[in-house]
C-alpha cells in the first residue's frame, strides 16, 4: 500500500526511484544473457541475424559488419538472439530454406554450415546453455566485487559502556 501511496502522491518520483532502475538492471541482465548466446554462436560458426534487447517496434538499431542487426526495442522485458535458420525469434519453427519473394529455395551448402539447426548437438547445446551460464558467472563476479570493495557488514562484539 505504501508504494501505491507514493505513486499517487508523486508519480515522477516513483518512476525515477523504482521503475527506471528496475528497467535498467533488467536490461543489463538481459543483455548479458543474450550476449552469452551470441558469443558462443559466433564462435561455433553460426550466423546471427538479430540481437535484440526488448520486444516490439525498434527504437534504435544498427547492422554490424557480420550482418547481425543489433537493436533496442520498446518493451524492455526480455530479448532474443535470432540465428540463421530460425523463422521467428522464439525458435518455435525452423526454416526449410531461404525466403525469396513468394518462393522458398533450399539452403545452399554454405548456408547449411552457418545455420543453427544443422550444427552438431554439442554446439547447439553449448549455444543454448551459454545464456544461463554467463548469467551465473556474472552473479559470481558481482558478488566477488561487492565483497572485495564493500566487504561484509561486521559489528565487533565489544561493549561500549556498562549501564546500571
Amino acid at each position: 500500500m505504501d508504494y501505491l501511496h507514493k505513486f499517487l502522491a508523486a508519480p515522477f518520483d516513483f518512476t525515477s526511484s523504482y521503475v527506471l532502475p528496475f528497467i535498467i538492471v533488467l536490461s543489463v541482465l538481459v543483455f548479458i544473457h543474450e550476449w552469452g548466446h551470441y558469443i558462443v554462436a559466433r564462435r561455433c560458426g553460426v550466423k546471427v541475424e538479430t540481437f535484440s534487447i526488448g520486444f516490439g517496434p525498434e527504437i534504435w538499431g544498427r547492422t554490424a559488419a557480420s550482418g547481425a542487426r543489433w537493436k533496442i526495442c520498446w518493451i524492455p522485458f526480455g530479448g532474443y538472439v535470432q540465428m540463421f535458420g530460425d523463422t521467428d525469434p522464439a525458435s518455435t519453427q525452423r526454416a526449410s530454406g531461404v525466403q525469396e519473394g513468394d518462393a522458398v529455395r533450399p539452403f545452399t551448402a554454405d548456408e547449411k554450415k552457418v545455420a543453427f539447426y544443422t550444427q552438431p548437438v554439442g554446439r547447439r547445446s553449448a549455444i543454448v546453455i551459454a545464456g544461463p551460464a554467463i548469467n551465473f558467472a556474472f552473479a559470481v563476479l558481482v558478488m566477488f566485487l561487492l565483497f572485495t570493495f564493500e566487504g561484509e557488514p561486521y559489528i565487533p562484539p565489544v561493549a561500549a559502556k556498562v549501564t546500571a
